[in-house]
């Protein structure tokens, strides 16, 4: 049987923004970066870290208990994606990590003639060295849960969507970073796919390509995440759109490195299929897929798609109610690490890369 067929069923889907670049919400902290919670019936896997200080706050203030993740998933190793990685590993104990062998590379960008290193931090490395649950390294598609795919490394074949800015392996500037362990992570319904981009740096038509095959030509029905669109040029936005479009995608969300003219030209062309999406966000897909009602999705026996629903700090939600210094301080301290019964640290990746 193949990845589709297996993967196609009626399924509902909870998403939980928890570090962005933009909060709403009391008590919600916004940093520059990306993680994304998601809970399915049969599994809650944790989409990236942000860069660390957000989290476990967000978390914690969004009544999310990292402390049940069966996976975390890494999109590609910058810092903002991947700086909260020590803490969740330390949290979730038996969590299983995936993420693709370049991600440990060193990472440098260019701007204004400054070179700023944003690869994983070391203490993010280290914990990757140090985890004592298998490392699942992505040098291909992989199931991560029942239903839930990541898609490894995506081919680069449209011709013109390059990675997003000027990014090097070294900080001398001489050689281009392909970005080559970008990946993004799907989930297929009988009615379609839900995509989720850390940056897309691969491309989102490239990426929405890439799925499409995996998925047998499924149309792709909701999309979120970063798109790094934020130097891209108006041509490129305008094929974006149009890619998005022959998709089938019903309803977006477009995030943190977007770009706010980018996110402009969505909310144009979308209307009201284009959602905001700050930390605190909540968009829950109930009955994907019922049977009867594949080409309609949201809500069970809604043709409408899903409204975002955000999560209001209050004592009715069990959030914060306000600002508190003294509590943020304690959710940022170090949990009591993990005693696994596993053998070790798992092994260094294929390639040897660090």
């Amino acid at each position: 049987m193949s990845r589709a067929e297996r993967a196609m069923k009626s399924v509902s889907v909870k998403l939980v923004v928890l570090a962005e670049n933009t909060a709403q919400g009391e008590g919600l902290l916004g940093e520059h970066g990306l993680s994304v919670w998601i809970e399915t019936p049969e599994a809650r896997v944790l989409f990236d870290t942000g860069q660390g200080l957000a989290l476990p706050h967000n978390a914690a203030a969004l009544g999310i208990d990292l402390s049940r993740a069966d996976a975390i998933v890494l999109s590609h190793g910058h810092h903002d994606h991947t700086g909260g990685l020590p803490h969740v590993l330390r949290t979730a104990c038996a969590a299983r990590l995936f993420l693709h062998p370049s991600a440990l590379a060193s990472r440098f960008s260019r701007r204004e003639g400054v070179s700023r290193e944003i690869g994983m931090p070391l203490p993010s490395r280290q914990a990757v060295e140090r985890c004592r649950t298998p490392v699942a390294w992505t040098t291909g598609p992989r199931e991560v849960a029942d239903g839930l795919f990541v898609t490894g490394p995506i081919p680069r074949r449209s011709g013109f969507e390059d990675v997003g800015g000027a990014f090097f392996l070294d900080a001398a500037w001489t050689v281009p970073d392909p970005i080559e362990d970008d990946q993004a992570m799907w989930l297929t319904t009988d009615s379609g796919t839900i995509v989720l981009f850390g940056c897309a740096h691969a491309g989102v038509i490239n990426t929405l390509g890439f799925i499409r095959e995996q998925t047998g030509g499924q149309p792709v029905r909701f999309v979120l995440g970063g798109m790094h669109l934020e130097a891209a040029s108006d041509d490129r936005v305008s094929r974006t759109i149009e890619a998005l479009n022959a998709a089938g995608v019903q309803a977006i969300w477009p995030c943190h490195c977007t770009g706010t003219a980018a996110t402009g030209r969505f909310l144009s062309a979308f209307g009201h299929r284009c959602h905001p999406c700050a930390v605190g966000t909540v968009v829950s897909l109930g009955g994907i897929g019922v049977p009867g009602e594949t080409s309609k999705l949201g809500p069970a026996g809604s043709s409408r798609a899903p409204a975002v629903q955000p999560s209001r700090p209050d004592a009715a939600s069990g959030c914060l109610s306000a600002w508190d210094a003294e509590r943020l301080g304690g959710g940022l301290s170090d949990p009591t690490p993990c005693r696994s019964s596993g053998s070790g640290p798992s092994p260094a990746p294929p390639s040897g890369r660090r």
